[in-house]
């Protein structure tokens, strides 16, 4: 019997204030233990510190600061075996639009985490409006990862 089955990518689902699908991938990011609805209320309460400081459409500044710190492509370890040496070398790989979003979501969450203070929902509202000014630490990975790439492309050719 054949295993070869497709299986349909299943999108997540809007959120149930905003009906947002980012918000609820953004959620689903921070959620730890199963406590969903505590990650829900850090990201809107970050959502909130956010309307507060910024003058401008938050759902805009969000879009902004994800695209910001999304990459377009990935390093992939590949390992080359010659005579009796083996090397390891990091092959660029292009992205898929969603995959690209959602390791841009983790980015920024995991930076957030690492931001120096107490409270997490401060500290995500951080992240991203610096996210959205192409600063902040996410962004910073996003550009070492291009220029690995762009090194690591020269050695591929």
């Amino acid at each position: 019997m054949s295993r070869r089955i497709s299986i349909q990518k299943r999108l997540p689902k809007k959120d149930l204030s905003f009906k947002n699908l980012l918000l609820n991938v953004l959620i689903n990011r921070i959620l730890k233990c199963g406590k969903k609805e505590l990650a829900r209320k850090i990201v809107y309460k970050a959502f909130h510190l956010i309307k507060t400081r910024v003058s401008f459409n938050t759902f805009k500044l969000i879009e902004r600061a994800i695209r910001n710190s999304s990459p377009k492509v990935f390093l992939k370890l590949l390992e080359i075996k010659k005579r009796n040496k083996r090397s390891t070398k990091k092959l660029p790989i292009f992205l898929t639009r969603f995959k690209s979003v959602s390791l841009g979501i983790s980015l920024i969450v995991k930076y957030a985490r690492k931001r120096p203070g107490k409270n997490i929902a401060i500290k995500l509202a951080n992240e991203l409006i610096d996210a959205s000014k192409y600063l902040g630490g996410a962004v910073r990975k996003k550009e070492e990862i291009h220029k690995l790439a762009e090194t690591s492309r020269a050695f591929v050719d």
